[in-house]
């Protein structure tokens, strides 16, 4: 009976061990992969369809559960935390977005908007007193109030 359930476990560690034997592994450059290979990172996580590849969460302030940061110009870092769900920080692009992003709450920019061409929105208000007009070119605010009359008011 001891050789028999020792013969089972010596079957299943040999087993358990070549079946599981490629779900992390670390070659001599120091890439780690996970259940996959030819990978293209130092780590590279490949999840099964449905699962997320790579989950990270932490509690604390100025904790990250994943973070990445590139300091090469166009290189790509990434940032989630309590009070960014994605957060860049980079000397060239802290975001690249290929294709539609949507916001749902307000966006605040501290910047400059390139590569957007607004429409005058001060066109036809008062501005200072002054009334908005444009030229085609640019938006002046230089007008005296017009004066608009009816020659046959309704009463």
């Amino acid at each position: 009976m001891k050789k028999t359930m020792l013969f089972l476990m010596m079957v299943f560690l040999l087993t358990g061990s070549y079946a599981f034997a490629n779900d992390v592994s670390i070659d001599s450059d120091g890439n780690v992969t996970t259940g996959i290979s030819n990978t293209d990172a130092n780590l590279e996580v490949t999840g099964a369809s449905g699962e997320d590849g790579i989950v990270g969460s932490t509690s604390g302030t100025g904790a990250a559960g994943v973070y990445g940061e590139n300091t090469t110009s166009g290189n790509y870092g990434l940032l989630g935390d309590d009070n960014y769900g994605v957060y860049g920080n980079s000397s060239g692009w802290a975001g690249y977005f290929q294709g539609n992003a949507r916001i749902t709450g307000n966006l605040t920019l501290d910047g400059l908007l390139l590569g957007y061409t607004e429409t005058d929105p001060q066109v036809g208000t008062l501005t200072s007193g002054k009334w908005c007009t444009s030229n085609g070119t640019s938006v002046n605010c230089t007008s005296d109030i017009p004066v608009i009359s009816e020659t046959d008011p309704v009463f």
